[in-house]
Order: C-alpha cells, then sequence, then structure tokens
C-alpha cells in the first residue's frame, strides 16, 4: 500500500476492524508506482515482473479493488463511531445512503484552479494546468472505474460551490448553514 494511504488512514486509537484492516494493509505486498509496472507492450523475458506482480497489471488491478473496498470499510466503520470529515475516497458514493452525512463538491474553472496552482507550487502556467488536468483525470477515472459515477454529476452532492464565484470564508459558512438546518429541524429555514 501506499504509505500515505496508510498514515491516511491510520488514526491513533482506533481499534477493532479499523486496527484490523489497516494491520492487514500493512501487511500486503507493496503496490508499485505505475511508472514501475510495464506496459503489457514492454514485457519480455529480460524485463518481466518476477514474484508476486507477475503477471503485474491483473494483480495490480486486484490490488487496487482490495484497497479501494478496504477504504470503504474503514470510512463506514469511523463514520459509525462518530463525527468525522471525510475528502474524498469516494466517500459521496460509500457514504450516499447514510443518514446525516453531508456531501459537498468545491468547483472553480480551470483557469482559476490553475492560477492558484501557479501561486501555491511557483510553477509554470503549463506545469500547473498539467497538474490539475492530471488530477481532475484521477478523480474521474478513480470514481468511474471503482463506482461507476461520473464525479461530476451534482446529484451526488448536497451542495456545490463554486468557489470562484464565492469567497472561500462564504463556503465555510454556507456548509456550516446547511449542515446545521440539515440536523436540527428546529431551526428556522431548516429542510424536514
Amino acid at each position: 500500500m501506499p504509505e500515505v494511504a496508510l498514515r491516511e488512514l491510520d488514526y491513533e486509537g482506533r481499534r477493532g476492524l479499523v486496527q484490523r484492516v489497516l494491520d492487514a494493509l500493512k501487511a500486503s505486498p507493496a503496490i508499485p508506482d505505475l511508472q514501475e509496472v510495464p506496459s503489457t507492450d514492454d514485457l519480455t523475458p529480460l524485463n518481466m515482473p518476477r514474484g508476486i506482480l507477475t503477471p503485474a497489471r491483473p494483480l495490480l488491478s486486484a490490488a487496487m479493488e482490495d484497497y479501494v473496498r478496504m477504504v470503504g470499510m474503514v470510512i463506514t466503520n469511523m463514520v459509525k463511531e462518530g463525527n468525522i470529515l471525510v475528502v474524498g475516497r469516494g466517500s459521496q458514493v460509500v457514504l450516499r445512503d447514510v443518514p446525516g452525512a453531508f456531501h459537498v463538491q468545491v468547483v472553480a474553472p480551470m483557469a482559476v484552479r490553475v492560477e492558484k496552482q501557479m501561486r501555491l507550487l511557483n510553477v509554470t502556467r503549463q506545469v500547473a494546468r498539467q497538474r490539475v488536468a492530471a488530477s481532475d483525470q484521477a478523480r474521474a477515472d478513480y470514481l468511474h472505474r471503482y463506482f461507476g459515477v461520473n464525479w461530476l454529476d451534482p446529484q451526488l452532492y448536497d451542495l456545490v460551490i463554486n468557489t470562484s464565484r464565492i469567497s472561500i470564508q462564504t463556503a465555510i459558512q454556507l456548509v456550516v448553514l446547511a449542515q446545521l438546518q440539515r440536523s436540527l429541524p428546529g431551526l428556522p429555514g431548516a429542510v424536514s
């Protein structure tokens, strides 16, 4: 498993199923970076992956499906234990039928996102555009492949906020207010 995924899921003090899943993930063989896995066109007897990665593509795919399933189990079980905030990981699908789950999508035009990446990472416009496009494609591919949905479908979300038109501070206030109104039926304007 990628180390960053384990750090993200590993929450000190959690036990039970969550800990067992994390222990199982840590004991699993590592998934190589996609750059390390030769394409099927490049497989010759000399560069053929050996051992656990032979053949590389089917096992990598199966390992990723297991990883996605494990992440879904961890998210679902953490939600049962208390209030959590989940960013991404297909949670808008994994938790779509969970009462009280509140799904927010934050969007902005490509140009705005490219400018932000240029400022944050101090990179050229071309590099920033490539990073944003690659991130969008990865999200789209992940949600389509493992959940069969279009990540831009507004029906997956309770609230969609365009941060090129609404400030971050206002967006935060909208999210808090919307969740409060959903969870506290007595509030003026609450949806029942």
